[in-house]
């Protein structure tokens, strides 16, 4: 059921189905009393639409700490984006700060994410598997702007509060491999 908290076009799509259904029938049939069968479709897709704007799900949350950490990164303030990281992320915080010293980071988005939620783990942990663009512009050399392209795949564990990034991997965008390559 977790596919209604998700994304609500499927029962928009079945909703608008029933409704030609109906408003076919009774256009057929002659029956006004169709009318309330369209009318408590309409009600039912309507009450569906609201119940999954106001559920938030387990990716839908890392979905935001995805966004933040773009718009984060976006600001070229280092302090900002390591509290997304784990205290306990050493490595990935010190990588993080060579890399954003290295240049100023003029965009950032990501597309095509794909979320696991693992419920098993204690704490719980989830993996973010998507592509991320940034356009950067190196600070010590006249170089223009360069933008890179790679699959990124984070690793995150909530620690009953939110959800913090433990460890990523790039790649390709393509797919295959991933490894711990500087981004």
């Amino acid at each position: 059921m977790s596919w209604l908290w998700e994304d609500s076009t499927l029962v928009l799509c079945l909703a608008g189905v029933a409704e030609g259904v109906l408003a076919t029938l009774m256009w057929r049939t002659g029956r006004l009393a169709l009318a309330g069968g369209m009318l408590l479709v309409l009600v039912l897709a309507i009450g569906c639409v609201v119940a999954e704007r106001l559920v938030e799900t387990k990716a839908e949350e890392v979905e935001v700490v995805l966004t933040d950490l773009a718009r984060m990164l976006e600001t070229n303030d280092v302090e900002q984006v390591v509290t997304l990281f784990d205290p306990e992320a050493t490595e990935l915080e010190s990588r993080a700060r060579w890399a954003m010293s290295m240049a100023t980071i003029k965009e950032a988005k990501f597309n095509g994410l794909s979320v696991t939620i693992n419920q098993l783990t204690q704490p719980p942990t989830a993996t973010a598997d998507f592509v991320g663009r940034i356009r950067i512009q190196g600070r010590n050399a006249p170089i223009a702007f360069e933008t890179y392209i790679r699959r990124l795949v984070l690793t995150l564990e909530h620690d009953g509060t939110r959800w913090l990034v433990t460890d990523y991997e790039v790649g390709d965008p393509r797919g295959g491999a991933t490894s711990h390559e500087a981004y």
